[in-house]
């Protein structure tokens, strides 16, 4: 099986997220968010998430916590922890010898090396926990740094 040799450092992930961040793929959608919905969010949108989500139809009970980075650099660091990590090799492998599809590769419930300290939608409020997986939605973009499109990267508590 080929390898990939590309180390992402956090330079790379910071600029790779800078030319996700509100904008979409080719075809009009899949636009990236991370930012927008992970990063530094407040109490009150994240709650305002909790509640949309458990009253959706389409999430039919799955969504087990919103979370949100606290800092950018925080995600950048994650990003990067991410994309290094044993579990994404064979994910980046598909990724950087196959043509751009419509449907995304997800790097999900990668476990951190090091836990980072980010926000969970929990009751009444968010609460800050150490968390130790992240989940990482990305789309093959030539053109953008690393060819890559990040669509949606997050904190997650490691469970479906």
């Amino acid at each position: 099986m080929a390898l990939n040799t590309h180390v992402f450092s956090e330079n790379d992930v910071r600029a790779i997220f800078m030319h996700s961040e509100g904008v979409a793929v080719s075809d009009g959608r899949r636009i990236g968010h991370t930012g927008e919905r992970h990063v530094n969010a407040s109490n009150q949108f994240l709650n305002q998430r909790m509640q949309n989500a458990r009253s959706s139809p389409h999430t039919n009970g799955r969504i087990v916590a919103i979370t949100s980075f606290i800092t950018f650099a925080d995600a950048v660091t994650a990003g990067a922890m991410v994309l290094n990590s044993p579990e994404a090799e064979p994910i980046l492998v598909d990724f950087y010898t196959a043509r751009p599809r419509f449907e995304p590769w997800t790097l999900k419930h990668v476990e951190l090396p090091r836990p980072l300290i980010v926000r969970y939608a929990q009751g009444d409020g968010a609460r800050t926990f150490p968390c130790r997986y992240a989940t990482m939605v990305i789309d093959k973009k030539p053109g953008r740094p690393s060819q890559m499109h990040i669509r949606t990267f997050f904190p997650t508590l490691g469970m479906d």
